[in-house]
């Protein structure tokens, strides 16, 4: 049955909101899933999202991405270091080697909404340790080979649902002293490849036709996505992590009252 209006809005705020933040989109999906009582979500769908995210971060990214590239040479950050598009290559590996040896398993893989939320919250708590006791000042000119693996090692244990992929990578990059807006923006710039690659696994299994949901869906995820990346970035400067954890543990206690009662 096709997804109402109001419930393809819904799933792509989430998808689009959850993304970039340390808080774990699919795990989220799941929780919205339950509540809305939708039993599975079509993988058209799920692509639907996805592609709005990815054309989020790309069209946010682009200058980034073309001065990565060396097509242009504005942002003085990628002139002093030139070799960032393998140090994003090196970091997006280690996922691409596991996901693909797993398939669709791990994304078959559907917990309980209170497992999902317990792993949610432990992510929060995983990059709020990150935060708080690894904590240094480098910029992206200091990111190298070394600091390239800790986060693409950290990304690979998002593989598992519930585990949010951007809080991974970015208490990576805070373990390997990156501030917190360049570790944010690193875990962006990575999370590129990363959604494309996934989106591209979704379309090969891809066997709909594009309908309104999937029309909204896009839409809303590709809005959503925008708006948080560009308010998060700006954001994250004056606030610590910590204020993910806060929200991950009032999560769980509503969601365990929500399912027990």
């Amino acid at each position: 049955m096709e997804l109402t209006i109001l419930q393809s809005i819904i799933f792509g705020l989430v998808q689009g909101i959850t993304e970039f933040l340390p808080i774990s989109s699919s795990g989220h999906l799941v929780l919205t899933q339950y509540f809305l009582h939708v039993d599975e979500l079509t993988v058209s769908f799920i692509v639907a999202l996805h592609v709005g995210s990815l054309l989020a971060v790309v069209l946010y990214f682009w200058r980034d991405w073309l001065n990565i590239f060396h097509l242009r040479k504005d942002m003085e950050v990628y002139q002093k270091n030139p070799r960032l598009l393998l140090y994003i290559i090196v970091a997006t590996i280690p996922a691409v080697i596991v996901g693909f040896l797993l398939g669709d398993k791990a994304e078959s893989i559907i917990f309980s909404p209170i497992v999902t939320t317990l792993l949610i919250t432990l992510g929060s708590f995983i990059l709020f340790v990150a935060d708080r006791f690894f904590a240094r000042d480098k910029s992206l000119e200091n990111v190298n080979t070394k600091k390239s693996i800790v986060v693409g090692l950290a990304q690979m244990i998002a593989l598992v649902p519930g585990v949010s992929r951007s809080g991974m990578t970015i208490s990576g990059a805070r373990m390997c002293k990156l501030n917190r807006e360049d570790a944010a923006r690193f875990s962006f710039l990575i999370a590129t490849p990363i959604i494309a690659g996934a989106g591209l696994m979704l379309i090969l299994d891809w066997s709909g036709d594009f309908n309104t949901s999937m029309f909204i869906g896009v839409i809303t995820s590709f809005i959503a996505s925008f708006a948080t990346i560009h308010y998060f970035l700006a954001w994250i400067k004056k606030v610590s992590y910590a204020v993910f954890l806060y929200y991950s543990l009032g999560l769980l206690v509503a969601v365990s009252l929500a399912v027990i009662l």
